[in-house]
């Protein structure tokens, strides 16, 4: 297919006017192509037909293999009117070849098309709608029809690769079309990639392949519709998707040899294979944005794609979860915590998409341990939860997802049973510690904050803080620390109105880094030390140290007490020790 023949039809069509629109389009699906044009003029006799087309500049038109070749004398003469007519409308045409011998000819070789001398049949009703699709925009947006505009080269680009399309005889042409019009529209946002050829032709070749072999690839006539129109509709966003992918990093994300079509093709027909039966989930600027990080994370990492890591088993394995817990991450997040976990897998490929057994297990299994660290049976009441927005749970998904990614080791080595996972049971016990009201003491994005913080603590002192033997998080030294600091916070008389919310927030926080360091020592406290020592600093910064207590002093000096404390070096229940202590800290702290 030589794209130079296209664009002259589609240029030629828009500059002539309608009445070349109209058999252009009319005349490409099924029929000859462009040839002849119609009457476009008055009526010369046969005669005067006879005598130019005798001329010896003008005989391989009505010659073997010409464009009026077997015509009759009248068909002769209204081909003979057609170029009285172009003459006349190319001396005011500026842009196209001003002999009108030189314009058919060209327009010619686009018709071998239909004669069955060029490209095969399926391949003819695609040229047909890439004219339509073509003759339609730059009618539209004449401007775009430059030598060296971006639209221009676009669509000389996803022509020049559809050659390595292998069209079927029921290949949708109407899903080719649409995606030279979404390449069209989405040219001009992208200019660093219209710049390199190579890679733009791999970008639109890969992507065209990948959809129309999806379609093609439908088992009965009822999925091959619900294909086609899925391809409608997302078409224009895997390549909004694959552009955005490419833009400002093009020699990170697309090699520029003959493996980046194959590359571009593997990664958007995993995507399709992903979200297939589930693509309701999916906005179009959501498929848009999971192409995206699919596409860099198989640029960026090629050769974990050609070792067999099929993103699109990471999309549908997550989505399995995500389906089997809606409870907890609802179906309307689903697509942004893909599109979260695919965009951290592209960042962290060693880990989250490592070589060997388990590889492909990461971003989902770190999604079904959220699920269930969030779930009724290890969370409790689900009060914890309805703090949380969508936004929330997408950001505590990415949140563990990254954790994840530093130390899979560590957090997601529970075997087969993702709530014996330490990340699972480091949310639950959070989520569990915060009672039946936790709003009292914090707001989701405060809830998310300790699970940081406790994520980190549970990294550092794992085996000190938690309790992998049972699924029950209420067994794991790190829950009880944090449901006695809420028990000590929510018993403290405040009449100073020290403790807001961010207060609380930095006294868990400190509470948990003193835990992390003494968590050996917890196990020789069977009473409640932590409640007790976070209440009796609470009560001296009500009374005694009133004048040098205040929010922002608070929660260290609630870590320098119970880190002694917890060290055997001071009894939180001796009140003159007590204060003799915060006194020491104080002065070390100014």
């Amino acid at each position: 297919m030589d794209p130079a023949l296209i664009l002259f039809a589609i240029e030629a069509a828009v500059r002539l006017g309608r009445k070349v629109y109209d058999v252009l389009v009319d005349e490409t699906h099924e029929r000859a192509l462009p040839l002849p044009l119609g009457d476009l003029h008055g009526d010369p006799t046969e005669a005067d037909a006879r005598i130019f087309f005798a001329a010896v500049e003008n005989r391989h038109l009505v010659a073997p293999g010409g464009p009026y070749h077997g015509l009759s004398a009248a068909q002769r003469a209204t081909a003979y009117r057609n170029l009285l007519a172009l003459e006349d409308r190319l001396r005011t045409t500026p842009g196209l070849p001003d002999d009108p011998v030189r314009l058919v000819t060209q327009l010619h070789a686009l018709e071998q098309v239909a004669a069955g001398t060029g490209a095969r049949h399926p391949l003819q009703r695609v040229i047909g709608a890439l004219l339509e699709i073509g003759i339609d925009y730059f009618q539209a947006n004449p401007a775009a029809l430059g030598r060296d505009s971006a639209e221009r080269r676009t669509l000389t680009a996803f022509i020049a690769r559809l050659d390595d399309v292998d069209f079927a005889e029921a290949t949708p042409e109407q899903v080719v079309g649409q995606l030279a019009a979404a390449a069209l529209r989405t040219a001009a946002e992208h200019p660093a990639l219209i710049d390199d050829d190579q890679r733009l032709q791999a970008l639109l070749g890969g992507v065209t392949r990948a959809i129309v072999e999806d379609v093609e690839r439908a088992q009965t006539q009822g999925e091959r519709i619900r294909r086609q129109d899925l391809a409608k509709r997302v078409g224009s966003s895997v390549l909004r998707g694959g552009m955005a992918a490419l833009t400002g990093s093009l020699d990170l994300c697309l090699p520029r040899d003959s493996t980046a079509t194959a590359l571009v093709r593997a990664t958007t027909a995993q995507v399709l294979e992903g979200i297939r039966d589930r693509e309701d989930l999916f906005t179009n600027d959501a498929i848009a944005l999971i192409v995206q990080h699919a596409l860099r994370a198989a640029g960026e990492h090629a050769a974990l794609v050609a070792d067999g890591t099929p993103l699109g088993d990471v999309v549908a394995r997550t989505l399995s979860v995500l389906d089997s817990s809606p409870h907890v991450l609802e179906p309307a997040t689903a697509s942004a915590i893909v599109a979260a976990g695919l965009g951290l897998a592209a960042e962290h490929a060693e880990t989250l998409l490592p070589a060997g057994s388990g590889r492909r297990e990461r971003v989902s299994g770190a999604v079904a341990a959220v699920a269930s660290g969030l779930s009724d049976e290890l969370a409790g009441s689900a009060a914890a939860r309805r703090l949380l927005s969508r936004r929330h749970l997408v950001a505590l998904t990415a949140m563990a997802l990254e954790a994840v990614a530093r130390n899979p080791e560590h957090l997601l080595d529970g075997g087969d049973d993702p709530r014996r996972t330490a990340l699972a049971q480091i949310i639950g016990s959070v989520a569990a510690a915060m009672g039946d009201d936790p709003a009292r003491l914090v707001t989701g994005e405060g809830l998310l904050a300790i699970v940081r913080v406790a994520l980190r603590a549970g990294v550092r002192n794992r085996n000190g803080l938690l309790d992998l033997h049972t699924v029950d998080p209420r067994t794991n030294p790190l829950c009880r620390v944090l449901a006695e600091v809420a028990g000590g916070v929510l018993s403290a008389d405040d009449p100073r109105r020290l403790l807001s919310r961010d207060v609380v927030l930095e006294v868990a926080r400190e509470t948990l880094e003193a835990a992390a360091v003494h968590a050996a020592a917890l196990g020789g406290h069977p009473e409640p030390v932590v409640r007790e020592t976070v209440a009796s600093a609470i009560a001296l910064a009500q009374t005694a140290l009133a004048d040098r207590v205040d929010g922002t002093r608070l929660p260290a000096l609630i870590r320098g007490l119970l880190a002694r404390v917890l060290a055997g070096t001071l009894d939180q229940r001796d009140a003159a020790a007590m204060r003799l202590a915060a006194d020491d800290l104080l002065r070390i702290a100014s």
